[in-house]
């Protein structure tokens, strides 16, 4: 991306600052923001040849949510078409499970065969997954994913996800990252399909909720009909259309 196309970039989403700001979560920073969005622009050269409006769409579901660009870890700003559109990535479901308010720390694992791995109901924490040294077994195929919810208030559970549901989403995507790394897509996949889980039943502007709503029409870039309802509904149709339980 040009110096001049980043100016011009910069200059549109400085005059919607005010747009940002009204929409934002407590305690973010527009500018901080704004300057985040156009440093992932200018280390990814095809988010910057995007249409300007799609970038500050991303940028207004960023600051309604509470996040900002993470070029590690995500959220990213990443390009789909001609349009730039919003992937939250395993650090930006986990911010967001964070900013809740609801749980202080969230985990998602890899169940690889030949591991013990028991749920166990009523129990604290709510299941056995303990590999000693003789189980480690790295190049053991995955057979699923589990998320762990620490709860604010002390309780803790547990969303198995099983790889039917992951190979649903597979066979969704249109892009190339599940042929290139299909454990981390898989481990993300499944933190996302738990978390939209957590989300129901939250009020409508919880940044859980927020998240879950955010990535309504990029569920791994398949063309659909806009959602209708309140934030909990959209989330509750994009569990149906993975044929996640609820």
């Amino acid at each position: 991306m040009s110096k001049g196309q980043l100016a011009k970039l910069g200059g549109f989403l400085e005059s919607k600052r005010a747009a940002i700001a009204d929409i934002s979560q407590a305690g973010v920073d527009p500018d901080r923001l704004i300057k985040a969005v156009l440093s992932m622009a200018m280390q990814n050269p095809d988010v910057g040849s995007c249409n300007q409006r799609s970038i500050l769409q991303c940028a207004m579901r960023l600051a309604e949510i509470g996040l900002y660009p993470n070029q590690r870890f995500g959220p990213w700003v990443i390009k789909r078409g001609d349009a730039a559109t919003l992937d939250l990535g395993a650090g930006g479901w986990k911010q967001a499970c964070l900013l809740s308010g609801v749980f202080t720390r969230v985990e998602c694992h890899a169940i690889r065969e030949g591991e013990p791995f028991e749920i166990r109901r009523g129990h604290v924490p709510p299941f056995d997954h303990k590999v000693t040294a003789e189980d480690i077994k790295k190049d053991a195929p995955v057979i699923g994913f589990y998320a762990w919810f620490f709860r604010s208030d002390g309780d803790q559970e547990i969303r198995q996800v099983y790889m039917s549901e992951l190979k649903k989403l597979e066979a969704m995507s249109r892009g190339k990252a599940w042929a290139t790394n299909w454990e981390a897509m898989a481990r993300t996949k499944a933190l996302k399909i738990a978390c939209v889980e957590q989300a129901q039943g939250l009020p409508p502007d919880n940044p859980l909720v927020m998240a879950a709503a955010a990535e309504e029409n990029d569920w791994e870039g398949l063309d659909v009909e806009p959602l209708q309802g309140t934030p909990q509904d959209k989330a509750r149709a994009l569990l149906e259309r993975v044929g996640a339980t609820t």
